[in-house]
């Protein structure tokens, strides 16, 4: 072995040394930590309890055990569950959120959508916006509970009263659409809607404005007088032909009639109003 070579191995060998010692010691910090909020959270104190179960979730980075190696240190999703139903059972909204997200998803323990629906909605009680729109939405769909479009739109309107956009745009889309056995109001859809114009972005940072918001607030606030209008001088179905039919989606169910003219020619059959002619030019007449 000539010089050179040795004293390569030399710098190895300390560098390793000096890792291997740091690494140990974050650790035997990351222990003594869980330990004291483990003695904490056995005597009931639940912001420990919390503590262990995002420690449990997340895991500590350090040298050796780290994200990039989806290692993390002291990761376990079971303890993570336990520990977040025991801060869940003391009444912890944050805590409760978790566990139900965990039951949604079946997170290191079996799915149970029953019990998913049961922290969703004490965690929606406390105010805790993201299961508020959870909960609505197991309600809309009918998962793991029974569907009830009037306990859902209850809950949205308790999300949207927090400023959370999806739940504003998806209450003015039932107002201006009138699903769910609501009847249209344009008032109401135009009072939730320009409220996402104001302030596109949520506190989740994850909803902007999108065309079919401004479509909605272009209607909704410059309405057309259809009793100006002159009656069309023979039926608009005599119009059409296999280039120029545009088929609604079955969301909204389909008419016999036009229900509507875009500005390139073609006509939509939709039931509804949300997204029609919106790839062809916009709306030019309602029928």
């Amino acid at each position: 072995m000539n010089n050179l070579t040795f004293r390569i191995l030399c710098i190895i060998l300390v560098i390793f040394i000096w890792v291997n010692d740091k690494n140990t010691q974050q650790e035997n910090s990351f222990k003594e930590t869980l330990s004291k909020n483990y003695i904490l959270a056995k005597q009931g104190d639940i912001k420990s309890m919390v503590y262990l179960a995002d420690f449990y979730r997340i895991g500590k980075n350090t040298l050796f055990y780290n994200d990039i190696f989806n290692t993390a240190y002291g990761r376990n999703l079971y303890n993570s569950a336990y520990w977040y139903e025991q801060a869940a059972l003391k009444g912890d909204a944050y805590a409760q959120l978790k566990i139900a997200d965990i039951y949604q998803n079946g997170i290191a323990v079996e799915k149970n959508l029953q019990n998913a629906n049961y922290w969703y909605h004490q965690s929606a009680i406390q105010g805790e916006v993201f299961a508020q729109m959870q909960f609505a939405k197991n309600l809309e769909k009918g998962i793991g509970i029974k569907q009830n479009y009037n306990e859902a739109m209850y809950w949205y309107l308790q999300a949207a009263n927090q400023g959370y956009s999806d739940a504003i745009y998806k209450i003015g889309v039932i107002y201006d659409d009138g699903l769910w056995g609501f009847p249209e109001d344009d008032k109401k859809a135009l009072f939730w809607l320009q409220k996402i114009r104001k302030d596109p972005n949520d506190h989740s940072g994850n909803f902007t404005i999108n065309q079919d918001v401004f479509h909605r607030l272009l209607q909704l606030e410059n309405p057309i007088d259809l009793s100006s209008l002159s009656p069309p001088t023979h039926t608009p179905k005599q119009q059409f032909n296999s280039n120029n039919k545009i088929y609604s989606s079955d969301y909204y169910g389909h008419s016999e009639d036009p229900t509507a003219q875009c500005w390139d020619g073609s006509y939509s059959y939709s039931l509804g109003r949300r997204g029609v002619c919106s790839h062809h030019g916009g709306v030019k007449y309602w029928f």
